[in-house]
């Protein structure tokens, strides 16, 4: 489900969007973000926020957006607010498109701490550009089995508190994982071959299709007849 957002502004001519986050959005690493081959040759080098970018491009060139990629595997949110400055802030961007949190949860980063450093980088957004974030969240293991592990239900907690974040900074939190599941469990019903992950975390070609799609109707560009 795609909330209402509290502004009417959604993309107007001219926005800058940026991508930040994690390895759902840019599976590169440091140091230098381009130096594993089998990234290229397994198509991990791209992302939705790739084809997101392609789809304006092509699609609504009226819009003259320009996009940019700030996401490193690996990040926790407290990171991503440290290179906020240098990575971000430039771009001035109408929109900051994010995936954060499973790093945070595997990491142990205290609920306190992670709500805290998306908080700020919020602030300094719509304080530096008028920004606002959109964070992708509800992300379901695999197989659909495991969607009761304890390890998913307290992955559900930082999930809550990023619907909270958006709600008090105006922001968009859209929830992936749901829809995600639903067309993973039809795709199934079609061929039990069928699979959205590349390694039961990371989204494969057809995943990345798929959150294109949610993220592309949260921006207000594209109407979906089953959500």
């Amino acid at each position: 489900m795609i909330p209402k957002s509290k502004s009417t502004r959604l993309l107007q001519p001219g926005d800058s969007i940026v991508f930040d986050g994690d390895s759902l959005t840019s599976r590169r690493l440091r140091p230098n973000l381009d130096t594993w081959p089998y990234l290229r040759l397994m198509n991990w080098d791209g992302s939705y926020a790739d084809r997101v970018a392609d789809w304006l491009f092509c699609n609504r060139p009226d819009l003259r957006l320009t996009f940019h990629q700030a996401a490193i595997g690996g990040s926790i949110a407290s990171e991503c607010l440290a290179r906020y400055e240098v990575s971000v802030k430039p771009h001035k961007p109408a929109w900051v498109v994010m995936t954060i949190s499973t790093n945070d949860h595997n990491r142990h980063v205290p609920l306190k701490e992670f709500e805290a450093a998306l908080t700020e980088y919020a602030r300094r957004l719509k304080q530096d550009s008028g920004g606002r974030m959109m964070i992708l969240g509800g992300f379901k293991p695999f197989p659909f089995l495991a969607v009761n592990k304890p390890e998913f239900r307290e992955r559900s907690t930082y999930y809550r508190a990023l619907q909270k974040i958006m709600r008090q900074q105006d922001g968009l939190y859209v929830d992936v994982g749901t829809p995600l599941f639903q067309k993973a469990q039809q795709l199934y019903k079609l061929w039990p071959g069928h699979t959205l992950y590349s390694d039961g975390c990371h989204l494969n070609a057809v995943g990345n299709e798929i959150m294109t799609a949610q993220v592309l109707q949260a921006l207000g560009v594209l109407t979906l007849t089953e959500a």
